[in-house]
């Protein structure tokens, strides 16, 4: 399910990586959210759903928040070997794409006509 609502971040994903002079933003985009996706789903796997709550809590996710330094790491270095770019690219992508995935969801949250708990429950289960 994860993976689907991924999806609905694609265009945003390919704007940002374009404005950060990614040559091929659509196939960065695709890796990315492969990549987030990823480390959501092991972060749950290993009990931790910070992430997931965060990501769906209706509220402002900044850059700075332990959740996105929580994931920082591992989708980086996945993007290193994946797209073959400099850890210095790789931290700039990681740093700015996952606070506006966090926020991307966020405000479909709020955005949404039935109870965040409802929406919540459906990701988490």
């Amino acid at each position: 399910m994860l993976d689907q609502l991924m999806k609905l971040a694609d265009g945003p994903l390919q704007e940002m990586l374009a404005g950060m002079n990614q040559n091929q933003s659509g196939a960065s985009a695709e890796i990315l959210k492969d990549t987030i996706t990823s480390s959501l789903q092991k972060q749950v796997a290993s009990g931790n759903i910070s992430a997931i709550q965060e990501m769906f809590s209706g509220k402002e996710t900044s850059p700075g928040d332990s959740v996105i330094n929580n994931l920082q790491g591992d989708v980086s270095e996945s993007l290193i070997e994946k797209l073959g770019i400099s850890k210095e690219q790789a931290m700039g992508i990681a740093a700015a794409a996952l606070p506006m995935i966090m926020n991307f969801f966020n405000k479909r949250v709020n955005d949404a006509p039935q109870d965040n708990n409802d929406i919540m429950s459906s990701v988490v289960s």
